[in-house]
């Protein structure tokens, strides 16, 4: 190859292609006189490809030519006779499962679990879709001969030059040995192709490359695709660049990696999420199951950047008779193989060393200069000449003309298919353009598979449907046997006088092909890559057509539809509203340069969806600058709501961005409709909130909360330009909309509000000088008086994840709770003074714990204590009405003797419950014993299903343990009641014992809707009747084993003031602790490694096998002979694996930053790995009534010691490997206390 083939270009490969289009006035609308060379889509989902072409004068010529030559171009292909439709190059059918994970995922963890086969992930590079089938046949999505296939066929040239370069002679062979194989196969291969200079997606590409994806080898003949394992033994044949593979073979790794990516969807980077996948793999797996990833040899990080597009998740089931693991460890082998390659071909000339070192970079100018140096170099390289020709057009139906022209006589499978699928798509009346282009095959350089002397054209149709819906609607009209709709979708006319090729036109049907069913496939996308692509870049019409506030209304609706956290959208919604003021400010100059662009100015100084990024990266500077902050992060100066009104949203937007700065307000609405009464409440507390609308906005939601006067009395009315001389200019005097936006001024003027300002109408900068705003604002401030009930302190939310009969009401009493806690005031003069409110659920209408949000809201630091069951189904929305509302949870449990695991084997599994069978006994006992028609919840002796009600309630606690009700409640502490009596305690007698069993059996059926059960009454009557008469039978000794009530008061009391009295102290749980950059990798007690040495070497003195295992690996010695000790020894609490980032959150922030002191008790020692074991505390240090968080780990330990091809994560299995010989376990002669903290470790 030249690779300093720089020659002029040749007029004559500007148009090489002859093309046709359905419709000649769409394609000048599509052309247009841009250079464009992709669209604002989403990768090549949506991209637009440009045509190929110089300037305007080119293009003209062009148009003129589609006209001219329509007629004649039709005349001669109906004069002609076609043998066979062959399939040129095919992608996969299009499919979009999103709105069905849940299915799709569910339906893969089965498969997985049943053996039927295992998931593989690969990342989703961002870039533009290529199509080879060999020799010259390059095609984009929807096109051919444009950037996109020259850029990918020069890019596949350089790669295969690179890591093919140690063979010795003509470095193309191959290249054109791979070609060639493809052809005779007819193969299609795709790549994504990535480079600065087809279009912007999610961010700059540090380097050009291509990279095959999954499903990338297309078998024309049976019309299926390759399987990963095919297509990485192909690529990796010929050296081809591959992706990153990771297999998950079991349902717990399966799981895991689903939770995995919900935990790091909103914050997903590569490096990350790369990082995370590796470590599933190494802690989900097994020794037997265990996968290794297959490395590709492109980085995404090194060449795509770290704004990762998302994961591939595909379900592939086993082939039979090959062995997954020994072919999975080969194909491991030969990608480190060829990364080892790839890594010493960068080291020498690569692309980077070519000429074309500036046309890949980012400055590059996307014009028709870069595309002619490009094609002539092609043309001068010595390799596969591109074909000849010139182009036409003209508007064409592709069903008619082909019809009329095709000789049924002659016609295989293949070709009636095709046609098949033409007619489909015409009878769905499917909007699809047929591109027919003429390729010159005259001077095509000689290969295994050239065509034939006698035939100098091939005529290429390219199918390109408009719309993604056609798909589904096709995929529902055919038969199981037709031709699938592929994207990228393109066949060959076979004329009657070419003698085609024979191996090209012998079909091979087969019974195989891919199945038209929406495959088991799940694209996830991250979170940063979609703010950008979907955000900032497709944005940008929304935002040139509609200004601002519609580009803000575009990108709220976004963010709710993708779902993401409330947390997510407060980050993300003020760097929308900055690059909306940005990207207006770049629009508006450019339409005043316009005219200075035409004459000269560089493309990508422009601000379109192309080339978007490089201004991104300088606004991100300017943002994080706080140029664009619409408030100060200084704390809020006002409380309430400011409606800020304007007969547009210029005027209010503007005013309202002043007074948010002004005055501290971080939360900011487009429209009244979205303050409900639990904003409204929070904005009274210390949140205020301004609402930027219009005039013709709804009262509705407002003139609803005003019935409150508490909340009238909080609401503020800003009218900005709406003076009746402003009503006349904006709208035609007696107009409609003159009458509504005067009649609205109005409604607004007599708003039963605090106060309503009127202001004229201003620029920004008569804003900041205006005396008018300047006093809104102080006045604002001055009606804006602090709450007394010192709402910047936590406060308490008590509750009782108990059942009925458990004497939750008997510790609520209002007045002995106050009266306890003011004792303890007294005696701790440090306290602070809280009210204390009581509910009770049976008095409540309505949802209970929404009730309790905004009684919480409005007492944000009382002690609030919810008498009511807790069960888990809503221990979710408690955990959120606490982070609302500032509040920390604090359970009230049983003891231990009430507090203990249950295990029953039920008909097909063993179910766990919390509670002993004697707490659910003495329940129900107590509410036998409550007077008829005495209960407020009506659950009393006069309940005909009593007994029912009370085993139904202790049943949804199924699944949860004694062991983790704590962690699995999300509390930040717990308060132990005694409920039994210790000294009298017994076992439950035998006949009561197995009837509680069978209660229990029996509502399991229940739950699981067994028929023989729920069809009758006389089941659960009987099961009722004979509940009551066991617990009667036993009521002297069920009350004989109960502590007294006067007992579990005192003892309540007493914890819950100890609990208050570090609670002004505590770290407040809340979503706000989490810095949203990050994900946490472990939840650790980080301990100094200086404490540890002085264990060990104590050890040492007194322990000979210690003392050995210590002189074998030495610390000294170099880590990478004999392994190396650790130097951040801790004990992991939770990793990522084990459980979601929001219950990571919920169970272990309220000891970050605390000290435990442990208990080092002894040491395991294995051949390559050695930890210590540990014992946990009760409590946290510092905060005695707060217990220290469960550990998800069975074996807590500290890892001191891994050896050279091991790592820590494998410490885990040393209690194993002890039993079966393969370690040992010493006993330290005594314990050893040493302090350490809790952390989170990030990745």
């Amino acid at each position: 190859m030249n690779s300093n083939a720089t020659t002029a270009p040749d007029e004559s490969t500007q148009a090489q292609w002859k093309k046709r289009s359905r419709s000649s006035e769409e394609t000048e609308n599509h052309g247009n006189g841009s250079s464009s060379l992709s669209g604002q889509g989403d990768g090549h989902d949506g991209q637009k490809e440009s045509e190929e072409g110089g300037g305007s004068n080119a293009l003209i010529h062009k148009r003129q030519q589609r006209r001219l030559s329509s007629d004649n171009d039709v005349a001669q292909l109906r004069d002609r006779k076609i043998k066979q439709l062959r399939l040129e190059a095919i992608f996969h059918p299009k499919f979009e499962n999103e709105s069905s994970e849940k299915d799709v995922r569910k339906e893969m963890i089965t498969k997985v679990e049943n053996g039927e086969g295992y998931l593989e992930v690969t990342l989703k590079h961002s870039g533009s879709l290529l199509l080879w089938s060999g020799g010259n046949r390059f095609y984009s999505k929807n096109d051919a001969n444009n950037m996109v296939t020259l850029v990918g066929e020069f890019l596949l040239q350089q790669h295969m030059s690179m890591v093919w370069k140690e063979i010795s002679g003509d470095t193309t062979h191959k290249y054109e040995e791979c070609s060639d194989y493809v052809q005779q196969h007819r193969l299609t291969l795709s790549f994504e192709v990535v480079t600065a200079v087809l279009g912007d997606h999610g961010d700059i590409p540090k380097q050009p490359y291509l990279i095959s994806t999954v499903l990338s080898v297309a078998d024309r003949n049976n019309q299926k695709f390759y399987t990963s394992h095919q297509l990485i033994e192909f690529a990796q044949r010929f050296r081809l660049p591959h992706n990153d593979y990771w297999m998950f073979r079991t349902q717990s790794s399966c799981e895991k990696l689903f939770q995995f990516y919900d935990d790091i969807r909103e914050i997903g980077t590569a490096d990350t999420v790369i990082k995370g996948l590796d470590q599933l793999l190494d802690c989900t797996e097994s020794d037997s199951d265990r996968s290794r990833r297959i490395v590709s040899m492109y980085s995404h990080s090194e060449y795509q950047g770290n704004i990762l597009e998302g994961l591939v998740v595909r379900f592939v089931e086993y082939t039979e008779g090959i062995d997954f693991s020994e072919s999975l460890s080969k194909l491991v082998s030969v990608s480190e193989s060829n990364l080892a390659i790839m890594t010493d071909a960068k080291a020498g000339d690569g692309i980077q060393s070519q000429c074309f070192k500036d046309f890949f970079s980012s400055d590059s100018g996307q014009d028709a200069d870069s595309e002619r140096k490009l094609r002539s170099y092609l043309k001068n390289s010595q390799r596969i000449v591109r074909a000849t020709g010139t182009e036409r057009s003209g508007e064409w139906e592709a069903s008619s003309v082909i019809a009329s022209s095709i000789d049924h006589t002659m016609l295989d499978d293949e070709s009636q298919q095709i046609i098949q699928l033409i007619q489909t798509l015409k009878d769905l009346g499917a909007k699809v353009e047929y591109k027919l282009y003429v390729e010159d095959t005259r001077h095509v350089a000689n290969t295994k598979v050239s065509p034939p002397v006698d035939s100098s054209q091939r005529w290429i149709c390219i199918i390109h449907v408009i719309h993604d819906e056609t798909f589904k609607k096709y995929c529902h009209a055919i038969a199981a046997n037709a031709m699938h709709l592929f994207r990228g979708f393109s066949f060959e006319l076979v004329f009657d006088e070419q003698n085609h090729n024979v191996e090209l036109s012998t079909v091979k049907t087969s019974a195989t092909r891919t199945s038209c069913r929406t495959p088991l496939m799940l694209k996830m996308k991250f979170l940063p890559y979609m703010i950008r692509t979907f955000g900032c870049r497709n944005g940008l019409q929304i935002l040139a057509r509609s200004g601002i506030d519609g580009y803000e209304h575009y990108t709220l609706d976004l963010l709710k539809k993708w779902g993401i956290s409330h947390s997510s959208i407060k980050k993300w919604q003020p760097y929308f509203y900055g690059w909306g003021l940005y990207a207006e400010s770049v629009l508006r100059q450019q339409q005043q340069i316009n005219q200075k662009l035409l004459v000269g100015a560089r493309c990508h100084d422009q601000l379109n969806g192309n080339t978007y990024l490089k201004h991104l990266s300088e606004f991100e500077k300017q943002y994080l600058s706080g140029q664009f902050a619409r408030a100060s992060n200084d704390k809020s100066k006002c409380r309430g709501l400011v409606i800020v009104l304007g007969l547009n949203n210029e005027g209010s937007s503007l005013l309202g961005d002043f007074l948010a700065s002004n005055l501290g307000i971080h939360t900011c609405f487009n429209e009244t409709a979205s303050i409900t009464e639990v904003e409204m409440l929070s904005s009274i507390c210390d949140n205020p909130i301004l609402c930027n609308t219009t005039v013709m906005d709804s009262q509705a939601s407002i003139k609803k909360l005003i019935k409150n006067e508490q909340y009238s009395e909080a609401i503020h009315v800003v009218l900005i330009g709406c003076s009746q001389e402003n009503i006349d200019c904006q709208y035609e005097v007696g107009s409609k909309e003159h009458k509504k936006a005067s009649g609205m001024v109005k409604a607004w003027g007599r708003l039963r509000c605090k106060e309503i300002f009127h202001l004229p109408q201003m620029t920004s900068t008569e804003l900041g000088e205006n005396k008018q705003a300047r006093q809104v604002v102080d006045r604002l401030i001055e009606f804006s008086h602090p709450d007394t009930d010192h709402n910047s302190l936590p406060g308490l939310l008590v509750y009782f994840p108990s059942i009925p009969g458990a004497g939750k009401s008997s510790l609520c009493k209002q007045d002995v709770i106050e009266s306890g806690i003011d004792k303890s005031i007294t005696k701790n003069n440090n306290q602070v003074k809280r009210s204390v409110i009581t509910c009770e659920g049976d008095h409540i209408k309505g949802k209970y714990w929404h009730h309790v949000l905004l009684e919480r809201l409005k007492h944000p630091a009382s002690i609030y204590l919810a008498d009511k069951n807790a069960t888990p189904n809503v221990w979710k929305t408690i955990r959120d009405a606490c982070v609302k509302s500032h509040a920390i949870p604090l359970l009230v449990l049983p003891d231990s003797m009430a507090l203990s695991t249950v295990k029953v084997k039920h008909l097909d599994r063993e179910c766990c419950y919390p509670y002993s069978l004697a707490f659910l006994a003495v329940c129900m006992l107590r509410v036998l014993l409550r007077p008829k028609m005495t209960h407020a919840g009506k659950l009393d002796e006069s309940t005909g299903n009593a007994m029912l009600i009370v085993v139904m309630f202790y049943s949804l606690y199924r699944g949860v343990s004694a062991e983790n009700i704590i962690s699995m409640a999300g509390a930040g502490g717990s308060v132990i009641v005694p409920f039994f009596n210790e000294a009298k305690f017994q076992e439950l007698p035998q006949d009561l014992h197995d009837g509680l069993v069978d209660a229990l059996h029996f509502q399991y059926s229940v739950d699981q809707k067994d028929l023989s059960v729920i069809s009758s009454d006389q089941a659960g009557n009987s099961m009722e009747t004979r509940l009551r008469r066991l617990i009667r039978s036993h009521q002297n000794f069920l009350e004989s084993i109960c502590a007294d009530i006067s007992e579990s008061i005192v003892s309540f009391i007493e914890q819950l003031s100890q609990f208050l009295s570090t609670l002004s102290e505590s770290k407040q749980l809340c979503d706000d602790q989490r810095d949203y950059h990050k994900f946490i990798e472990i939840v650790s007690i980080d301990i100094e490694k200086s404490s540890i040495d002085d264990i060990l070497q104590a050890a040492a003195k007194e322990c000979a096998e210690i003392k050995r295992f210590l002189e074998r690996v030495d610390a000294s010695n170099d880590a990478a002979s004999e392994g190396a000790f650790l130097e951040k020894p801790h004990v992991t609490m939770a990793h990522f694996s084990q459980s979601s980032q929001q219950n990571i959150l919920k169970n272990y922030s309220m000891a970050i930053g605390h000290d435990v002191t442990l208990s080092i008790n002894g040491i395991l020692i294995g051949d390559t790995i050695a930890a210590l074991s540990v014992k946990l505390p009760e409590f946290l240090d510092d905060m005695a009534s707060c217990n220290t968080p469960a550990c998800h780990n069975t074996f807590p330990h500290v890892t001191i010691w891994v050896g050279e091809n091991d790592n820590a994560a494998r410490s885990n299995e040393l209690p194993t490997m002890v039993e079966m010989g393969n370690a040992i376990q010493l006993e330290l002669p005594q314990s050893v206390d040493v302090s350490g903290t809790f952390n989170f470790w990030y990745i």
